[in-house]
């Protein structure tokens, strides 16, 4: 059984945890079969996770310098120390695993630039080549009803452009406190007492209480044990009493022999 308390002082503060880093995410998944919570733990690019799984840290640097080192050598062999010495078959994963990031981020930002050119190339340059040539006949602009009707248009874009609009948007989402603190059962358990939503508590009020229910069925076979000694030792007792009481009879005779038998005259 583990109780998570409020902060009162120094004994019954928990131990604050590491926080998650930011590019992870903690989902609440569904229990298992004994009804204990359960969480997913969701890494976007797996970067964190192949990381843990190396048990590396700075996977990227790290993998990165031996990269570079790698083509330095590869092209024009300079004899250069290894920036790290790692075992063959992870030195070999760590560069292929940065030429693949290289190589990816090399099509991901040449995407993004070739989008940028296309968007000026057939969007921006024809808009602004119209724009210059409206410049140039301003001198024979007149109001009659077409102006009018294009003004009134372009005030009524801008109007809506610039006007707040009421609306909800329906999406899911995650609420976070600014402030948290993870803890964690030391083995399964089950969540047996929850505060209600918005309650108030005090310093040295139990917030959380997880029962385990391997520890409770333990603790009464220790119980059940517990007793059955308490009535064993019941009858040791008996047994010395009942010794004890035979010893004292044995003396009294022994100190007070029975009367003979008068001889008949």
């Amino acid at each position: 059984m583990a109780i998570a308390m409020a902060n009162a002082g120094d004994e019954a503060r928990p131990i604050p945890l590491p926080p998650l880093r930011e590019e992870l995410n903690l989902h609440p998944a569904p229990p298992d079969h004994h009804g204990a919570p359960r969480w997913t733990l969701e890494d976007p690019d797996g970067y964190f996770l192949l990381s843990d799984a190396l048990d590396m840290a700075n996977l990227q640097d790290r993998s990165f310098a031996l990269a570079r080192w790698h083509l330095r050598e590869t092209l024009f062999g300079l004899g250069e120390p290894v920036p790290e010495e790692l075992p063959g078959r992870l030195r070999r994963f760590l560069i292929l695993y940065a030429y693949g990031v290289w190589i990816y981020r090399f099509f991901l930002f040449l995407g993004i630039f070739l989008f940028a050119v296309e968007i000026v190339w057939f969007i921006g340059l024809p808009i602004w080549r119209e724009l210059t040539e409206w410049s140039k006949r301003r001198s024979g602009l007149r109001f009659n009803r077409a102006t009018l009707r294009t003004g009134l248009l372009a005030l009524a874009g801008l109007a809506l452009a610039l006007m707040p609009w009421g609306g909800s948007v329906r999406a899911p989402a995650l609420l976070r406190a600014a402030q948290q603190a993870g803890f964690y059962a030391p083995a399964g358990a089950r969540l047996a007492v929850l505060p209600q939503s918005g309650a108030m508590v005090k310093a040295g009020d139990p917030l959380y209480r997880l029962d385990d229910p391997n520890l409770a069925h333990r603790l009464a076979s220790t119980e059940r044990e517990r007793a059955r000694l308490r009535w064993q030792n019941s009858f040791l007792t008996m047994d010395r009493a009942s010794a004890a009481s035979l010893r004292i009879v044995r003396i009294v005779r022994e100190d007070y022999p029975p009367p003979r038998p008068s001889k008949p005259p």
